[in-house]
């Protein structure tokens, strides 16, 4: 992948992942897909202004510094091809060719373009197949990127299982693809209960159930202790129920292997789509706002055109989740999470990184959203975790209003006679009160079980909360 050979975007089709046709294309009743190929019929129309498919020179350039592109594409039948910027037509091409063949447009890019994208008319029968997106500067040269994928996984082995067939079907696994050997998958099971063969590029290791958190930072130690061997140059944390497709992991690796040496140190944020709506985007980078967080591009419809025009736009972005983030191995090798057991480790992590990550439109995943997984026993790690981050970067917080808002979530869960929810939010903020070193030093593993035999009891609750109270008076300045 050297020189003007180098696949920056190749277009993709709706698939198991996602059918929902309008992330990908624009079309009329005269287009269908099959095996990955545009058929049209007279009159059919399709366009590539999705999320998926547009092609954000101004980021790519922003990030590479590459300014000159090519797109190839094959096509046969009887129609017209037009790139567009907006409405403004850069380039047409007239096909009429009985068979196959291959065609290509070259064109420039400037920093104020925002995306290009295929239009095309159909006079007959027309169709069009394996269109990518190519770098037309002959003296780029691709930096050696190795990627490691740290995955946590905890009893889902379905999910993982199919997320690493996913991963052996892809070209990082294919003996004469130019990415051959140039990921390598660390799987850490907090459960021991998986059971694989021994393979190349692929590791699973067993580990006590020491959270995700602990989980990650086991897999990042491996990481390090195989560095010599595999070279890596990026992790990438990501949760082990995910969905997604093979062309996130390229776009990636393109996109670090192009990258000035100013972004290299950048992170790089995976958006996250929903699973109960697929075409939805939940979000593309976070903003902590003291534990209050805010999503960028929250719940968009991505098959809206409106939304596409800043698609990439990072702006405010601190962090990103850990269903997929990549950090170079440069920050990685030097820096553990901190053993918050669950939630929150992304965001320290992130925001001990610093620096705005990047996002760019076809990295991503697809996730269960936040609204699904509230249970007690993380209501605990949610209420804890967040006052230490605050603390720990000195981010204000006003007595009187922390308190105030500690006493609105336990009555709401007091007035439902949750009494275990209860006792979690108020156990939480007792152990935040217990001060960062007892964070540091507190058997992480030992705790979530204590806490996870807890039953509610509204006089215990009652009891432990004046106690609570009366620590954080004295405690909090």
């Amino acid at each position: 992948m050297m020189g003007n050979k180098m696949v920056v975007q190749s277009f993709i089709f709706p698939n198991s992942v996602c059918t929902e046709k309008e992330l990908y294309f624009r079309t009329n009743e005269n287009v269908y897909f099959a095996n990955e190929q545009i058929n049209m019929y007279p009159n059919g129309k399709v366009t590539t202004d999705t999320y998926m498919n547009l092609f954000d020179a101004a980021v790519w350039q922003k990030y590479t510094g590459i300014k000159k592109w090519r797109i190839l594409f094959r096509a046969a039948g009887f129609g017209r091809v037009k790139l567009k910027t907006g409405n403004t037509v850069v380039t047409e091409l007239e096909i009429h060719c009985a068979d196959m063949n291959e065609k290509q447009i070259v064109f420039e890019s400037n920093s104020d373009d925002s995306y290009f994208y295929l239009d095309a008319e159909s006079i007959d029968r027309m169709k069009l197949s394996d269109i990518r997106i190519l770098t037309n500067e002959t003296d780029q040269e691709a930096a050696r990127v190795y990627l490691a994928l740290n995955i946590c996984t905890f009893h889902r082995q379905k999910a993982l299982y199919h997320s690493l067939e996913v991963i052996r079907s892809s070209r990082f696994f294919q003996a004469n693809d130019s990415l051959h050997g140039k990921l390598q998958v660390y799987v850490v099971d907090n459960a021991s209960e998986i059971s694989i063969p021994e393979e190349e590029f692929i590791s699973v290791y067993h580990n006590p159930n020491t959270g995700g958190t602990g989980g990650f930072t086991r897999g990042l130690d491996e990481i390090r202790k195989t560095l010599t061997k595999t070279g890596v140059t990026h992790v990438v944390f990501m949760d082990d129920d995910v969905e997604f497709i093979p062309e996130t992991l390229y776009r990636l690796h393109m996109l670090l292997s192009l990258m000035k040496e100013e972004y290299m140190d950048e992170v790089i944020a995976g958006r996250m789509f929903r699973m109960d709506d697929r075409k939805v985007q939940y979000t593309a980078a976070e903003i902590w706002n003291r534990g209050d967080i805010r999503h960028l591009g929250l719940n968009a419809d991505m098959t809206q055109l409106s939304v596409l025009s800043d698609v990439n736009d990072n702006t405010n972005a601190e962090y990103g989740g850990w269903w997929f983030c990549c950090f170079p191995m440069r920050f990685a090798k030097e820096n553990n999470p901190l053993p918050f057991f669950l939630h929150c480790d992304d965001v320290e992590y992130g925001l001990r990184h610093g620096g705005t990550p990047i996002v760019l439109n076809g990295i991503q995943v697809w996730h269960e959203t936040y609204e699904y997984r509230i249970t007690p026993l993380i209501a605990y790690y949610d209420t804890r975790n967040p006052l230490f981050v605050n603390e720990m970067y000195e981010i204000p917080e006003k007595k009187e209003e922390l308190i105030e808002s500690w006493k609105k979530k336990i009555d709401i869960t007091h007035e439902q006679k949750d009494y275990l929810m209860e006792y979690m939010i108020i156990r939480g903020v007792w152990d935040y009160l217990k001060g960062i070193t007892w964070l540091k030093t507190c058997k992480s593993e030992s705790l979530h079980k204590t806490l996870a035999k807890k039953k509610g009891n509204r006089f215990q609750n009652a009891i432990l909360w004046r106690l609570t109270y009366g620590k954080s008076k004295k405690i909090l300045k």
